[in-house]
């Protein structure tokens, strides 16, 4: 059922918080600039899509809270 499967997600709040802080310590400037890097073999579609996802992701980096 429904209700079974959203049990099997919830997680506690400390491990919330470690995942916060890894995808914040995880997601910086030297790992974007790497990803960006990797870009070169891509095609003009598949660089602008990376680059909105990471401006994307970059935005939802300033609402998390540790």
């Amino acid at each position: 059922t429904m209700e079974e499967s959203v049990a099997e997600f919830r997680v506690s709040p400390d491990t919330l918080s470690e995942l916060k802080q890894g995808l914040v310590s995880v997601f910086n400037d030297s790992f974007v600039a790497q990803l960006l890097d990797t870009q070169h073999d891509y095609s003009m579609i598949e660089r602008s899509f990376i680059e909105a996802l990471i401006r994307r992701i970059k935005r939802l980096l300033q609402f998390i809270i540790i």
